[in-house]
């Protein structure tokens, strides 16, 4: 192929990339929600923020426990519906009742390739 040729298709896969987002539906933001919400018990964790980027979940909650806290990690890490996300969770934060602060964040895969992340 010729460089412009190549350079054509950069640009219209760039573009197609893009539109994922629209037109993916496990991409979209009430069903990765929805998803991770399953996840939750009906008692011991509470989500206090979730916030989605075009590469990355953030969640920020509280656990009344810090297994609480540590199920979550592992229940998103398995999750076949989030395995399109690579998860950091940092050890939760516990506090002097015994409730734990955690975050968590996904990243797509797809932009981590190459990259390694800490906290794991």
């Amino acid at each position: 192929m010729k460089q412009p040729e190549v350079e054509e298709v950069r640009n219209l896969q760039s573009r197609w990339q893009a539109l994922e987002v629209a037109t993916n539906a496990d991409a979209y933001p009430a069903e990765l929600f929805h998803r991770i919400v399953a996840l939750l018990p009906e008692q011991g964790i509470r989500l206090k923020e979730f916030r989605l980027e075009l590469s990355k979940i953030s969640l920020v909650g509280e656990a009344t426990t810090t297994g609480h806290a540590t199920k979550l990690k592992s229940d998103l890490k398995g999750d076949e519906g989030l395995s399109q996300y690579e998860w950091i969770l940092p050890q939760p934060t516990t506090l002097d009742d015994g409730r734990a602060n955690f975050t968590a964040q996904g990243i797509l895969k797809s932009s981590t390739e190459g990259g390694t992340h800490e906290g794991q």
